[in-house]
């Protein structure tokens, strides 16, 4: 008899386990895929009709530093936070629908800021990039720690453990990072900048790591990413994002000079002839007005770089290779 109250105990907790799981699994489906902002940019991604002659795909240099509405025959699809890993499953993605997939050149973030172990291991919309790559492709991949794939698992089993992203009580949702503010950088004295940008570079992007900023296997994935776009006819152009001087400072503070000066991100792309690198790092290095914080463009300065990249874009439209001092 004890046995069989044992036996009911357990198959009853295994049965509320259970309706508990696929409840949060339905709530997970509502907040994070149903209404999800990534996916939702994914679907119009895929519905647009018009010629796309210039995509911007990656991470929120991309998204907030590029209006679209000042560069002739391109489309944006930014997500904040992307890794240049999870760009290439996307990009996969993209190429298998004969559709979305008919575009000539790809644009892509090149600053330090899409290869660093931080953005790599950033858990953010893990379920939207989960679609795009399985198993097989872990296994491929050069990590093969165990914290690799007990995430793999772990996210694909219960990705309602991302629900703290989108609902603010079942976590530390939209929890600022110290610093982080809503405003123009020139709204704020400098010591308050080089403050913000300090502690984004080397407690964030760096965490301590100054010689080896760039993550081996994001490195990895830039020849992966320009091999399929070879295999496409697609020419891929990389671009160093605007910084302001802030950001600018800190990383030369932090990173040691032989890391900036000749990053393997930019010797990969030398080497390919369909890759070709615009480097803007410092184009309004001394001009604050066009910053929102230490590494992102504000509205003022998103359409004056977008119109100064259009102008670049029309002529590499009529001659390839070209490099911004042309």
């Amino acid at each position: 008899m004890r046995y069989k109250l044992l036996i009911l105990k357990f198959a009853l907790f295994i049965v509320g386990f259970a309706l508990i799981h696929f409840a949060l699994l339905k709530v997970f489906q509502f907040y994070a895929v149903d209404r999800s902002f990534v996916n939702k940019l994914y679907a119009d991604f895929l519905a647009i009709e018009k010629p796309v002659k210039f995509l911007f795909i990656g991470d929120s240099h991309c998204g907030r530093d590029i209006d679209t509405d000042y560069i002739q025959d391109a489309y944006k699809f930014a997500v904040g936070g992307e890794s240049n890993i999870n760009t290439y499953y996307k990009l996969r993605q993209i190429l298998q629908h004969s559709n979305a997939g008919d575009f000539e050149y790809l644009m892509l973030t090149a600053n330090i800021t899409a290869f660093t172990t931080f953005t790599r291991n950033l858990k953010k919309n893990t379920f939207h990039y989960r679609q795009f790559h399985g198993l097989n492709d872990l296994l491929k991949e050069n990590d093969h720690s165990f914290k690799k794939y007990a995430s793999y698992f772990k996210y694909k089993f219960i990705p309602y453990i991302e629900m703290k992203e989108f609902v603010p009580f079942f976590g530390k949702a939209h929890k600022k990072l110290p610093g982080n503010r809503i405003a123009d950088i020139n709204r704020f004295s400098d010591e308050e900048n080089q403050k913000e940008a300090d502690f984004f570079v080397r407690n964030l992007l760096l965490q301590e790591n100054q010689k080896n900023v760039f993550d081996k296997e994001a490195v990895l994935f830039v020849q992966k990413t320009i091999e399929l776009c070879k295999e496409h006819n697609i020419k891929v152009i990389y671009i160093k994002y605007p910084m302001s001087r802030f950001f600018v400072n800190a990383t030369v503070s932090f990173v040691e000079d032989s890391v900036l000066s000749n990053s393997p991100v930019e010797q990969i792309i030398k080497k390919n002839s369909n890759a070709i690198l615009l480097d803007y790092l410092k184009t309004y290095k001394e001009k604050d007005t066009f910053f929102s914080d230490s590494h992102h463009l504000n509205q003022l300065g998103r359409k004056a770089f977008s119109q100064h990249l259009n102008d670049t874009l029309a002529i590499i439209g009529s001659r390839w290779p070209i490099s911004e001092s042309d």
